[in-house]
């Protein structure tokens, strides 16, 4: 998981810095659920269809959730783990091989204690496959956008408690 920050905020969260830590999640909170909501889309439509991604199986998974917590309101855009699909008789959850998906897979042998050069020879490794890298592509495409409406959002809650 990537730890994100958006770099505009400095000027909203300074302003926030004299008030309560519950006035202050009060604030934060709507601007991190839309600027999460912005990321999740960007996120289905960045996500790969292909042999284990199933028919649009993962892009299903691909939700977000926004938490508070002690340290400030956190938000979390990726696939769920309560979604199950099959690949033939194989069954397989998207929120659990989509870091797999992601970022790709060495080639490795199958067996215990195997040697993988005598594998993918035999044609029993796994060749391994390369990443599609969608959730850094889909963060790079919607961070602008994302920020924005987190920073009008914050400025919005901001004019109500002042108001």
């Amino acid at each position: 998981m990537a730890r994100v920050t958006l770099d505009g905020l400095k000027k909203t969260l300074a302003q926030l810095e004299g008030l309560k830590r519950g006035l202050q999640n009060r604030v934060l909170r709507p601007g991190i659920t839309k600027a999460i909501r912005i990321v999740k889309a960007a996120m289905k439509a960045a996500a790969p269809v292909g042999k284990w991604s199933g028919p649009h199986l993962l892009k299903k998974s691909i939700d977000s959730k926004v938490a508070t917590t002690r340290k400030g309101v956190l938000g979390i855009a990726g696939p769920r783990a309560d979604l199950e699909g099959a690949h033939g008789k194989q069954r397989y959850v998207p929120g659990k091989i989509a870091h797999l998906i992601d970022l790709g897979v060495a080639a490795h042998a199958l067996g215990r204690g195997s040697s993988l050069r005598r594998k993918v020879q035999l044609g029993r490794g796994h060749p391994g496959f390369a990443g599609s890298f969608f959730r850094e592509r889909a963060w790079a495409a919607s961070k602008g956008q994302a920020e924005a409406v987190a920073v009008a959002e914050f400025d919005a809650q901001i004019q109500k408690l002042v108001s």
